[in-house]
């Protein structure tokens, strides 16, 4: 799934909205994103986005 939505969020120049069952599976889907497509800031709802 992860690899379908990194080739999407790709296409889209990052304005990609995805929806999870769980926050647990959000959580682990962004922090997978964030390494593989660094290029493009993935936000999680109900976190604070840290100042780089």
């Amino acid at each position: 799934m992860l690899d379908e939505l990194t080739e999407l969020i790709q296409a889209a120049g990052g304005r990609t909205l995805g929806l999870f069952s769980s926050m647990r599976a959000a959580q682990l889907a962004a922090e997978e994103l964030r390494s593989r497509i660094p290029e493009f800031p993935i936000l999680l709802q109900g976190r604070r986005r840290s100042a780089n």
